[in-house]
């Protein structure tokens, strides 16, 4: 039948079924049958995997369960909590579940050929079992024996054909007849943190279970070790357990004074060993009162201390045999230097100047001046006061390498005019003292010019070196009360010399003494300066509070307030000396000077207040302090020992005023000229738009030009003149000047703006050198016409009397100067002079700058969508 069906299929196109019987034919040939059979035995054989993992999985998942289980029990330290007889029952159960956990494992079988053929062919969806017609044999011939041997060898290569689409498939095991509630998930969840939980104690707590002697108590399950260097040291901690990690050599370098601090979570007893200067000491456990979570019960944290101040070796051991230990060498914190750049001067005010030097490891928070006696008092003697306190500025808050400078009026301490011996000292913050080497000076004095002044502080001083001289001092105070119509001439200081000699008669104790005695120094300054003495000493007293406050690291309300406080005592001690100089028109005429000579205005003075109140509120405290000290020291040319100046002198003063006008005047005629060119080149490129109306309108505007340069160089002619008169010679900068000046006037009235241009610069510079060369002449006439003045510096003019309604021009103070130099080649302090000391004062430009800046960053700061690193960043860079 098989025959004669193929018969029927191929009879009609014998030529088509030749074809494809000969194809068929040719490849089922293409593969030998050692190829094909590999190919079947491989895809059996992972038929027959896939079927074993299939059976193996579910019947494996109970027993992973069981020890899954085991494991988390175990891990969250079920067995240390439990008695020993709970552990057996434990062990009973868990091993009989095991067992039984095996039984569907000893069932397992692995699958035959025919199960794996079957598979194949399920999960490849084909149809005729092609792998299972590869054993199949050929029927007994029919007649037609060719066309039969071609059909059979067509359906084997249709069989190897269809090789190509079988597939094992992924195995499917039935867990689901295992466990239908997938709580395998949650058994891999515990599983993971009971591992975690457990942490270094795993193994013992897996123990816990088979050996009784293992009790709640873990082994040790964290030791934390650091070092904490001092806070002065601005160094960070050292973490001692990740040495490792940090590249920490065997020897670890700390500073001295640096804090061993070991924290252990285990109430295992820890043995700490230090070993210090070859002394072995253990260390006491302190039980601190935070507590940490072991096993489910709470246990208290051990804490260990130790201070080291020199080499060391800490060992760490515990009951489980583990050792860990560290060596230290200690970086030794070496005491402050400090030393006298020169000798102690002294101001024209009689205040003392210390210059100084200073130098430590970390950084030095106060440094002092100490007085003691040079000659040896006697031995009787009972001293009302103690020796004169002197702070020393600091360049900046704990400075490390420095100078200072400090001035200080002493004048009003009744030590004043004895000779002393002055030690520097100065102090870190581990306390430490370092000192200077010893001076021999004599305290500065005041000079009075009244006589009866004098006297007064004579027996002043006299009664607080010695109480026991106040019977001498009461005879002597009435000798000055004799005859007073004659001696005094104020009735209220008649009183007050009066009342001081009665309540030295009185006095009980060292405090009514030292009332008398200030009495007779406050009498003193009323006979000689008026009220201009107690301004003079709130002035003192203010400058002292914001002096402190910049260094105290005070509010920038209180250095509002005591800044807005020196204002006012500044202003009422101008007043005040203004008003003195008015009632005595012969006394010596005051003008207060910069370090470069200059003359300074009230105005600049309350400016420089301001400058101070905005670099303490920007952060800058350091130049704030810098710039207060040089206010000082201008305010001390204010007062005493001030040169008078001669009317030849006020000349001169005059002279350079001028001088300073016409280079301010020459400056705004060579710009007005600059601009007068650029319209006239913006002209010629407009095609004559204006016509000749414009022609008109820069041909006055030229002939303005040549007027005002005319009047300059006539101006220049006669001041030259002045200085011939004077004693002076104008200099070849001078005449320099007055030529280009000329040729400037020739070039404007041509119509030549731009080589008028080039002549008004020249000019212009000439005129700077002139007033240099001016400023040396008046300096060399003033040293010579006042030989010897203490104090007085080179260039420093005289000047009128300087207060309020007399308001002092500077000299040299045009527009248009270059490269921050004024007319006289000076630095101008609005534009940031180099201070040539250890911190430098910004100039107007730069603390507008650095507000500009702080209010970006506080912008920054309230943009809440920035990220958290970069608002730490920003609010570490505002000042605090």
């Amino acid at each position: 039948m098989r025959l004669a069906l193929s018969e029927k299929g191929f009879g009609q196109m014998p030529e088509e079924r030749n074809q494809t019987l000969n194809s068929a034919s040719n490849s089922a040939t293409d593969l030998s049958s050692a190829t094909l059979a590999r190919r079947i035995a491989t895809l059996v054989n992972r038929g027959r995997a896939v079927l074993f993992w299939e059976e193996f999985w579910p019947a494996i998942l109970p027993l992973l369960g069981v020890f899954s289980l085991f494991l988390i029990l175990s891990w969250f330290g079920l067995w240390l909590v439990v008695p020993p007889i709970w552990r057996t029952i434990g062990m009973v159960l868990f091993g009989l579940a095991a067992l039984a956990a095996l039984w569907p494992l000893l069932r397992l079988s692995i699958p035959g050929k025919d199960q794996a053929l079957k598979r194949i062919e399920q999960v490849s969806e084909t149809r005729h079992r092609p792998l299972s017609s590869f054993d199949d044999q050929p029927a007994v011939m029919a007649a037609d024996s060719a066309v039969s041997h071609r059909l059979w060898q067509t359906h084997q290569a249709r069989n190897i054909a269809a090789l190509k689409a079988l597939r094992t498939g992924l195995p499917h095991p039935a867990t689901e007849r295992v466990d239908p509630f997938q709580l395998r998930a949650l058994v891999v969840l515990l599983l993971v943190v009971a591992f975690a939980y457990a942490g270094s104690d795993k193994t013992r707590r897996l123990a816990a279970l088979t050996d009784p002697s293992i009790d709640v108590t873990p082994a040790l399950a964290r030791i934390d070790a650091w070092i904490t260097p001092p806070d002065y040291t601005r160094r960070a901690p050292i973490f001692l357990t990740r040495a490792a990690e940090l590249e920490i050599s065997d020897v670890v370098k700390v500073p001295t004074g640096s804090v061993f601090s070991l924290q252990s979570d285990s109430a295992e007893a820890l043995d700490v060993t230090l070993i210090q200067n070859g002394v072995s000491q253990p260390l006491s456990s302190g039980q601190d009162e935070s507590v940490a979570e072991i096993g489910g019960e709470t246990a208290a944290l051990n804490q260990f201390q130790a201070i080291l101040d020199s080499d060391a070796e800490i060992s760490v051991s515990s009951g489980f045999g583990e050792t860990r230990s560290w060596q230290f060498s200690i970086i030794p914190d070496e005491p402050p230097e400090i030393a006298l750049t020169g000798q102690p001067e002294v101001a024209r005010s009689g205040a003392l100047e210390l210059g100084y030097t200073l130098k430590d490891d970390y950084g030095i928070v106060s440094a002092d001046a100490e007085f003691t006696p040079s000659k040896d008092q006697p031995a009787d003697a009972v001293p009302l006061y103690e020796a004169p306190e002197l702070s020393l500025s600091l360049p900046r808050s704990r400075v490390r390498e420095g100078s200072g400078r400090t001035i200080k009026n002493l004048t009003e301490h009744p030590w004043a005019g004895i000779e002393v011996t002055m030690v520097l000292t100065a102090m870190d913050e581990a306390e430490q003292k370092g000192t200077s080497p010893s001076v021999d000076l004599v305290l500065p004095i005041r000079s009075f010019r009244e006589p009866m002044s004098r006297a007064l502080v004579e027996q002043r001083q006299n009664l607080a070196l010695d109480a026991n001289q106040a019977g001498k001092v009461s005879v002597a105070l009435d000798a000055l009360l004799f005859a007073p119509e004659k001696f005094i001439d104020n009735v209220s200081v008649y009183l007050a010399m009066n009342t001081a000699r009665r309540r030295l008669l009185v006095a009980s104790d060292h405090d009514a003494l030292r009332a008398v005695a200030d009495l007779l120094w406050d009498i003193a300054l009323a006979i000689e300066d008026g009220d201009l003495s107690d301004v003079e000493r709130d002035l003192r007293a203010a400058q002292e509070a914001l002096r402190d406050a910049l260094e105290n690291g005070a509010t920038d309300e209180e250095i509002a307030r005591l800044t807005e406080e020196l204002r006012q005592a500044m202003n009422e001690y101008l007043e005040a000396l203004a008003r003195q100089m008015q009632q005595n028109p012969t006394a010596q005429q005051q003008l207060p000077f910069d370090q470069n000579g200059q003359i300074v205005t009230p105005q600049d003075l309350d400016q420089m207040l301001d400058q101070i109140e905005d670099l303490a509120r920007s952060g800058s405290r350091d130049a704030a302090r810098e710039m207060l000290s040089q206010m000082q020291q201008m305010l001390e040319s204010l007062q005493n020992g001030q040169p008078q100046m001669s009317q030849q002198q006020q000349q001169m003063q005059q002279m350079m005023r001028d001088m300073g006008d016409l280079i301010e005047r020459q400056q705004s005629l060579m710009d007005q000229t600059f601009q007068q060119q650029q319209q006239q080149q913006r002209q010629q490129q407009l095609e004559g738009q204006q016509g000749s109306q414009s022609d008109a309108d820069r041909q006055r505007a030229l002939e303005e030009l040549q007027q005002g340069q005319a009047e300059l160089q006539e101006r220049l002619q006669e001041l030259m003149d002045q200085m011939q008169q004077n004693g002076m010679q104008p200099g070849g900068q001078m005449g320099e000047a007055d030529g280009a000046m000329g040729d400037a006037e020739q070039s404007l009235g041509e119509g030549q703006s731009g080589q008028a241009l080039g002549s008004q610069s020249q000019a212009l510079q000439a005129l700077r050198d002139g007033a240099q060369d001016m400023m040396q002449q008046f300096a060399q006439q003033g040293q010579q016409g006042q030989p010897g003045q203490q104090g007085q510096q080179p260039g420093q003019p005289g000047g009128a009397p300087f207060g309020p309604g007399q308001q002092g021009q500077q000299m040299g103070r045009p527009g248009g100067m270059q490269n921050g130099m004024d007319p006289l080649g000076r630095p101008q302090r609005s534009r940031g002079t180099d201070e040539g000391n250890s911190v430098k004062v910004p100039g107007e430009i730069d603390i507008q700058r650095a507000r500009e800046i702080l209010d970006a960053i506080r912008k920054r700061l309230g943009d809440m969508e920035r990220p958290d690193l970069e608002l730490d960043y920003l609010e570490r860079l505002l000042p605090q």
